[in-house]
């Protein structure tokens, strides 16, 4: 059995042989005064660390079908962390994305170059001005809704890994005609029910009785150091808000409300923003003066950009924008 000494020396051995670039893998070490050596070749490598080069492609996988791109729309490819100097997680890199790493940099400092840039960018610092960081929120953020009939169903308001700071409305309704009061239970996770979810926050909003149903908007912003802003829009233009503070580090008054001034700016519907009114205006006019096939095929265009402004999916909305200027040749200002 190898003492401490022998264990550390081994450990030190296998650490610099598994960033190594030479094949096979020579590991060496000393044992009872012996110098011990053992060599491991490519293959027996990737049946040792399957299970483990698996783990690493599943999330990547994920985050690309989260952002909706495909490998080939990614620039440049960015390894970060110790594990990824290991050759064989550099060829799995490859692999996914079909293209070679940028190495000018080391992997190890890369983690604590964009912890500095990252904390620099929640304190507001002056000596970053110029670096634009987006940061993700890594878990959806919704609330618990009922569904024909079903209770505790988690409804998603800002997905996982949307680039924050964002603004993102959902539109309710109440349950029945003479309901005086909604309770807003604010969740985090990625389960379809919320008792698998976090519960972060529970807060009650009184209505007026209508003798009708009621249409509810609630709005989630959401900033990057952890901010979280819900604001409950009634049908009679009252508006109640609540402020969660989860961020990881302790923010000031002053903080709070530059990140609420920052988030307010965020707070419009994408149908009242003058590209997509001027968009649309433009789509109806192309309607108007076509005939025949063409006025269907633009009747379609709008209905696919109508249904994407109902759904206040910024990202949603500009994608078929896009896709519609470029089919129909129109010129976006």
């Amino acid at each position: 059995m190898l003492n401490e000494s022998e264990l550390a020396a081994l450990y030190t051995s296998v650490e610099a042989a598994k960033c190594g670039n030479q094949l096979p893998l020579q590991i060496s070490w000393q044992y009872q005064e012996e110098t011990r050596e053992c060599e491991f070749y490519e293959n027996e490598l990737e049946d040792l660390w399957l299970p483990l080069l698996n783990r690493l492609r599943v999330p990547i996988e994920q985050a690309l079908r989260d952002a909706r791109l495909k490998p080939s729309q990614i620039d440049s490819l960015v390894l970060v962390g110790g594990a990824s100097q290991m050759p064989l997680v550099q060829r799995i890199a490859v692999r996914l994305f079909g293209k070679l790493p940028y190495q000018s940099y080391d992997p190890s400092t890369i983690v604590a170059l964009g912890a500095a840039i990252q904390a620099a960018c929640r304190l507001r610092s002056e000596d970053i001005e110029e670096v634009i960081l987006t940061d993700i929120c890594p878990y959806s953020l919704g609330v618990e809704v009922n569904r024909q009939g079903v209770s505790g169903i988690f409804s998603p308001i800002i997905e996982r890994n949307t680039t924050v700071p964002v603004s993102r409305v959902e539109t309710y309704s109440t349950m029945h005609p003479e309901q005086d009061s909604i309770t807003v239970n604010v969740y985090q996770g990625e389960n379809h029910k919320v008792k698998n979810n976090i519960l972060v926050e529970s807060f009650d909003v009184p209505l007026k009785k209508t003798g009708a149903y009621q249409s509810i908007d609630i709005r989630f912003s959401y900033d990057i150091n952890g901010l979280l802003e819900v604001d409950v829009l009634l049908e009679d233009g009252s508006v109640k808000s609540r402020v969660i503070n989860h961020s990881p580090v302790t923010l000031s008054a002053q903080q709070i409300e530059e990140s609420r001034t920052r988030l307010s700016a965020l707070k419009i519907y994408p149908r009242d923003m003058l590209i997509n009114r001027t968009f649309k205006a433009k789509l109806e006019e192309l309607w108007a003066r076509a005939l025949g096939d063409e006025r269907e095929e633009i009747g379609r265009v709008i209905t696919d950009f109508d249904a994407a402004l109902q759904s206040n999916d910024m990202a949603r909305v500009d994608e078929v924008r896009r896709r519609a200027s470029d089919y129909l040749a129109i010129e976006i200002p």
